[in-house]
């Protein structure tokens, strides 16, 4: 049930665009049987058509995307329709369509699937029977009218939000990931003969919370590079249109504090395999780690913007920790270990604090 919530949460948008595109198209089918078969199958392709076309940075952009699409879809079929009977002339314009729907996809995603769609359709309209002008254009403008109101009235669809979701999901699978590392045994390897039982059942609750941790931190990495790859997808192909400092700036966001988690993992996991830390280091540890932890699940992130809760608490116990109250050996592996998982907070506060001048400005 997690992980088919997971999934949701991380497609949300596109979920909900499938939803309403085959209610859109239903809906134009069932209206449009009230004129003729030739009105109810060419509104009903152009339905299908414009419900995908919601392009652009905002609704107006959107609006203008499937309105000239529309309006561009009405030309080109009542030009199909007076070229019916003018071979030379109908193909003429077929390639001038064809041209222009290979062309303009050169400006960015926002003309891309416009004039292919209106191509498709005068290529639709070409093979049918001749309809009437009035049955054609009177399925068009109903569909679109149609598209237009589920798109803008019925659960409008904001790309941004789905930006916020996986910041969100980022935040959570690393909360999730570091409750896994604080199941660490917070004890050491007796060296003592007479406790060789207990030093087993240590060494064997240490390899249990080693491979928990380790299948949460492989979940991380494969939904990390998920998450950045959707996160592209919707800054170069849907808000790109024009530049966006606010939208680069969380994109960016979202990226450090995903690669920061990465290396920071990375330190976890060789610490959680390690037998040399002794009580007070691996206390510490999970004190500060704690501390992150609180931060993770307990800030907010909404409308682009992150409220962080417990930071100054998680910074006092890093400033606590990075001072080493504990004895330290760079020529130890356990020792570069601790000093890798202190960088990397030292990182993450350093891109909290960042994001926090950004926000005020």
């Amino acid at each position: 049930m997690q992980a088919v919530k997971f999934w949701l949460s991380q497609r949300q948008n596109a979920f909900i665009q499938s939803i309403k595109t085959l209610i859109i198209i239903v809906c134009t089918w069932f209206v449009l049987g009230e004129y003729n078969q030739n009105a109810q199958l060419l509104g009903t392709f152009t339905a299908g058509f414009l419900s995908i076309l919601r392009i652009g940075r905002n609704k107006k952009q959107q609006f203008l995307t499937i309105a000239c699409s529309a309006v561009a879809m009405i030309a080109s079929s009542g030009l199909a329709l007076q070229f019916y009977h003018i071979p030379w002339l109908s193909n003429g314009l077929f390639i001038v369509l064809v041209f222009v729907a290979f062309y303009l996809r050169r400006f960015g995603g926002r003309f891309f699937f416009p004039p292919l769609f209106v191509l498709i359709l005068y290529i639709i309209v070409l093979l049918l029977p001749r309809p009437s002008v009035m049955d054609l254009w009177e399925g068009i403008v109903l569909a679109s009218a149609i598209v237009l109101f589920f798109t803008f009235i019925i659960l409008p669809i904001d790309d941004r939000k789905q930006l916020n979701t996986h910041l969100q999901l980022l935040f959570k699978l690393s909360s999730e990931v570091l409750a896994s590392f604080m199941l660490m045994p917070c004890e050491s390897v007796v060296k003592d003969e007479e406790c060789e039982e207990k030093e087993r059942d240590l060494f064997k609750a240490r390899q249990i919370a080693a491979q928990a941790f380790e299948i949460e931190h492989q979940r991380y990495i494969k939904v990390a590079l998920q998450l950045r790859k959707d996160n592209s997808r919707l800054v170069n192909e849907c808000l790109f249109l024009d530049k966006d400092p606010l939208l680069e700036q969380f994109y960016n966001f979202h990226y450090r504090m995903a690669k920061t988690f990465g290396m920071l993992f990375e330190s976890c996991q060789q610490l959680i395999e390690s037998n040399e830390l002794n009580r007070q280091v691996q206390e510490d540890i999970l004190k500060v780690a704690n501390g992150l932890l609180l931060v993770l699940t307990l800030s907010k992130i909404n409308h682009m913007k992150v409220t962080l809760v417990h930071m100054q608490q998680f910074k006092r116990e890093y400033d606590y920790f990075s001072g080493y109250p504990f004895e330290i050996d760079l020529t130890q592996p356990e020792s570069i270990h601790i000093f890798n998982f202190s960088l990397s907070l030292k990182r993450l506060i350093e891109n909290f604090e960042l994001w926090e001048i950004k926000g005020d400005e």
